[in-house]
């Protein structure tokens, strides 16, 4: 007669089933013991929200760290290679997911250089963009060259993305097979 009617009895049936059931189970459980059976199942549920919500944040903050971690890293890589006299386009870094965060690998490209001139009193920059044109091939014969097509030419020098590789390796402590310079 008190049991609600609708979509919540079925619930309601089903948590005064098991409470009938542990009453009965109960002196079964105290006789093969020898102690009596106690549950607390407002600290059980208590816990078990409390550890899932405590797992969910951790894991959140874990992914924002590594998140700024990486922008602070790939800003202070600009910084040091703008300082070098070469300007950075496309920066990407790989990081292991371990306690410490080891940086993997670099990979960026460079598109241009900063000459430095200095005058008596001012200081001026000049700031050189070089950007890479396709070779356009008109083929009358029938034949294709792609070979030239294919090549991308570089800003800088081999012996320059070299000098660039030892620095960053010495650094921010990266094997130089890892790290990658267009």
């Amino acid at each position: 007669m008190i049991l609600p009617e609708g979509n919540n009895s079925k619930y309601v049936k089903m948590v005064i089933g098991v409470f009938v059931l542990f009453t009965i189970i109960s002196p079964f459980i105290n006789k093969i013991t020898g102690k009596k059976a106690n549950i607390d199942f407002d600290s059980y549920i208590d816990n078990k929200s409390n550890n899932s919500i405590t797992t969910n944040a951790n894991i959140n903050n874990e992914k924002l760290i590594k998140q700024m971690y990486e922008e602070n890293l790939k800003v202070d890589i600009k910084a040091k290679i703008s300082q070098k006299g070469y300007i950075i386009g496309d920066l990407n870094v790989e990081i292991f997911d371990n306690d410490e965060y080891t940086l993997n690998s670099i990979n960026m490209k460079v598109i241009g250089t900063t000459n430095d001139q200095n005058t008596n009193k001012n200081s001026n920059k000049t700031t050189t963009i070089i950007e890479n044109v396709e070779n356009v091939l008109v083929n009358v014969s029938g034949s294709s060259k792609s070979d030239n097509q294919n090549k991308e030419k570089s800003v800088i020098s081999e012996s320059e993305k070299r000098k660039l590789k030892q620095y960053l390796s010495g650094i921010y402590e990266v094997r130089e097979a890892n790290i990658f310079i267009n």
